[in-house]
């Protein structure tokens, strides 16, 4: 009899603690919102589980080529080899860069149905959403973390009005003839001098020239200056103004006969979500060529830039002992295990980026009993951050 009655007694503690889970988590339904989920009867709200998009940022160099007015005579003058002959468009692709971002998966939205029936002290369960519906946490606080700072830095190149000011300074030079007419009266002969001036465009090759003249006179003060071919002392700082400002001319001098090359950094940023039965293939995520930079549209010379995945399988083992998600009602909450995988970036099989990310629907979707617990998810991969059983 003494070990029946203590039978009875565990039986009936185990009965209690059975009937006081069972209030703990009868007080709300999760239903998972889908085909096939029915009509929530009660109030209640929305909350979403997180996926993984991956965010490739590109960086390309433009340089913008402008043929100088004296390109034809830059080796006869200059001695410059490849001075630029046409004007056009080059491109080099600078720097690659990903990252992963939290966004809310639509195929994971969950409503929470609040029971009514239950006790007030039952009903004081405190969800913590982010601004997106993302879970961040139940009966619990949420802690205080730094988000990333993204800082865009533009880069503008500023064009003069005149690329070359000095080209047309001065266009046209004065010709002056000298006419001798000779007037015979009776016996006497005059010879009468006439000055006709006029202006007459000077041709490129003159110009070219005289640009030509213009570098050597400025090489040469560069040199007077430097060596103090003046003898006289210059303050340091009117020296360095001096100086710079007679360089500065040069080399627009000389821009007129080996052009102009107008460079300026383009940041390109894309959006790609990885798909858990695709992330074996290789996503194209745009094209690239030297001729025309980064596009979507079909160009021959262009080549992809690809993103692939090289999933580690840590939550593989995790499949068979994890419960499927339904669209029925539960006591439970729907929280999610993600898995790593090593994130490359190719373009004509070369590597410019390869990153491990935590991909969140690579993973598995986990259930949770609502009982007396603080849980603080992490909002970005929707993984147990914290957890406490009261």
């Amino acid at each position: 009899m003494k070990h029946l009655s203590t039978y009875r007694i565990r039986l009936t503690a185990i009965v209690s603690l059975i009937v006081a889970g069972t209030l703990a988590t009868a007080q709300v339904n999760v239903i998972r919102i889908g085909p096939g989920a029915k009509k929530p009867a009660r109030d209640g709200f929305v909350y979403a589980l997180p996926q993984t998009a991956i965010k490739v940022t590109v960086a390309v160099k433009e340089t913008e080529l402008v043929k100088g007015p004296y390109a034809e005579y830059a080796d006869e003058y200059l001695g410059l080899k490849n001075p630029v002959m046409a004007n056009g468009h080059e491109y080099d692709l600078l720097d690659i860069q990903v990252e992963g971002v939290s966004q809310p998966d639509p195929s994971q939205f969950y409503f929470v149905e609040v029971n009514e029936k239950t006790s007030k002290d039952d009903r004081n369960l405190i969800f913590s959403l982010a601004e997106n519906g993302v879970l961040k946490a139940v009966n619990a606080g949420v802690s205080t973390q730094n988000e990333p700072s993204t800082r865009t830095t533009e880069v503008k190149a500023y064009l003069t009005p005149s690329m070359f000011p000095y080209v047309t300074s001065p266009s046209q030079f004065q010709k002056t003839d000298t006419i001798i007419r000779i007037v015979t009266v009776d016996t006497s002969t005059v010879k009468k001098r006439y000055f006709k001036t006029s202006f007459d465009e000077k041709p490129s090759e003159q110009k070219a020239r005289e640009a030509a003249d213009m570098v050597a006179r400025l090489r040469e003060g560069l040199v007077n200056l430097l060596t103090g071919f003046q003898e006289i002392s210059y303050d340091p700082n009117t020296l360095k103004y001096m100086t710079e400002n007679v360089k500065n001319l040069r080399e627009e001098y000389v821009s007129m006969f080996k052009g102009l090359r107008l460079e300026k950094v383009q940041t390109y940023t894309f959006f790609v979500v990885p798909e858990d039965d695709k992330s074996s293939m290789a996503i194209t995520i745009c094209k690239f060529s030297k001729e025309s930079g980064i596009t979507e549209q079909a160009d021959a010379k262009a080549r992809d830039i690809t993103l692939t995945f090289k999933r580690d399988g840590s939550t593989t083992h995790l499949a068979g002992y994890v419960p499927k998600t339904g669209a029925g009602e539960s006591a439970v909450l729907y929280y999610r295990i993600p898995e790593a995988a090593q994130v490359m970036v190719k373009y004509q099989n070369q590597s410019y980026a390869s990153t491990s990310i935590p991909i969140s629907q690579f993973g598995v979707v986990v259930p949770m009993p609502l009982q007396r617990t603080r849980i603080e998810f992490n909002e970005h991969t929707g993984a147990i951050r914290n957890v406490m059983f009261e």
